[in-house]
């Protein structure tokens, strides 16, 4: 199928498609004999891989080295379930910073004066005190 209906069913934009085969993520498509770009169900779904991929979070770099252990006569589970437990800690990491972030932003929101006072605003002076 031509690049248009390959991106349309991954889900996916043309310039994405592109992108991913500057970055070395997807091979360069064969053209047909008119120029076009062609992708297999195989290359499709593909595409459709790293779209879900990056929806849990998996940078272009995680996802190309997912299509290296892929290539590999290894064993492959274990070395995905690492992958997949490190990116999990991640995200568990990520969470925490942005529970904190939160709980300190809600501190501030919670103590803001009346805007009608001509106080120093709370938000910006605890912005401002840090060095």
């Amino acid at each position: 199928m031509k690049t248009a209906e390959a991106a349309r069913t991954a889900g996916i934009k043309i310039s994405t498609i592109r992108y991913y085969e500057r970055q070395g993520i997807i091979a360069a498509q064969s053209r047909s004999t008119s120029g076009y770009r062609e992708f297999t169900d195989g290359e499709v779904r593909q595409l459709k891989f790293i779209k879900q991929a990056q929806k849990l979070g998996f940078s272009l770099a995680e996802i190309r080295n997912f299509f290296a252990l892929s290539s590999t006569r290894t064993p492959l589970n274990q070395d995905v379930l690492q992958v997949g437990q490190a990116k999990l800690a991640d995200l568990d990491h990520r969470i925490q910073a942005l529970s904190r972030m939160r709980v300190a932003l809600d501190g501030l929101l919670s103590s803001v004066c009346d805007p009608a006072e001509a106080v120093e605003c709370p938000i910006i002076k605890s912005l401002s005190d840090f060095d």
